[in-house]
């Protein structure tokens, strides 16, 4: 299959679930640039081949398998624009989990009350301080097992509320030898594909409950009214909580 305009929207409307929209592209071009990323630290961006992350997001999958996680069950990401915040999406979509973007700048009551509110097992964020922030609240969570931190090396022996703390490079490691056979079967279309809550600004966040249908026919339908051209570079400035962001800042390209 040749890598026109045309072929990339002709795929683009094969997808069934949110986790075809990579798995699709990994067949045809592999070593196609998926994400760039400015490193601070290094001042300097880097890239990613569609390869490299289907690679990194099946290490997020076994990661995935070793909570022991039902079907559908939530996974709260609380992270920065950036392929820890894609990896953790596509990794609990691939698992049929059900991921739910939380603002980053949120405040810790708000977080609180979604992961109440959606009854997530797992939190997916970046730093220790964000956690303790959100449990200094003293507000019982009694679904969350599980935080995961994608910047930390080292973290205390124990919460104290009952929830486990991972470091990233640690929980990948402990996924590494989970068979595929071991993972879970995809979604279906009609699954959810995230529980994206509102602002509040009239009272309480509300859970939007959008299935991966839901998202791959406004991506799809964009497509009538915006053409992207191959080799065009997409800006993702909007957190990935909004809805908008997900469909046309990550999912569309």
């Amino acid at each position: 299959m040749s890598n026109t305009t045309a072929d990339r929207i002709a795929l683009l409307k094969t997808a069934r679930v949110l986790p075809d929209l990579i798995n699709n592209r990994l067949k045809v071009a592999p070593d196609d640039e998926a994400l760039r990323q400015y490193d601070r630290t290094a001042g300097k961006w880097n890239s990613y081949s569609y390869r490299q992350l289907a690679d990194r997001i099946l290490g997020w999958r076994r990661a995935y398998a070793t909570l022991g996680l039902a079907r559908y069950a939530r996974v709260a990401i609380l992270l920065p624009n950036g392929i820890d915040a894609v990896c953790a999406d596509q990794g609990a979509l691939s698992n049929a989990l059900t991921p739910v973007p939380l603002h980053a700048i949120d405040t810790p009551g708000a977080c609180a009350f979604i992961l109440i509110d959606s009854q997530s097992s797992v939190l997916i964020t970046n730093k220790l301080s964000r956690w303790q922030a959100i449990a200094a609240k003293q507000i019982p969570m009694p679904d969350l097992k599980h935080v995961v931190f994608t910047e930390e090396t080292q973290l205390p022996a124990g919460s104290g509320s009952g929830v486990r703390l991972h470091t990233l490079e640690q929980w990948l490691k402990d996924g590494a030898g989970v068979p595929d056979s071991a993972l879970a079967e995809s979604p279906e279309p009609e699954d959810l594909g995230a529980i994206v809550y509102t602002s509040g600004t009239t009272g309480r966040p509300k859970g939007v409950m959008l299935t991966h249908k839901n998202f791959l026919t406004n991506v799809v339908d964009t497509t009538d009214c915006l053409t992207p051209v191959a080799g065009d570079v997409f800006l993702s400035f909007l957190p990935l909580s909004h809805t908008f962001e997900r469909t046309l800042g990550y999912y569309l390209p």
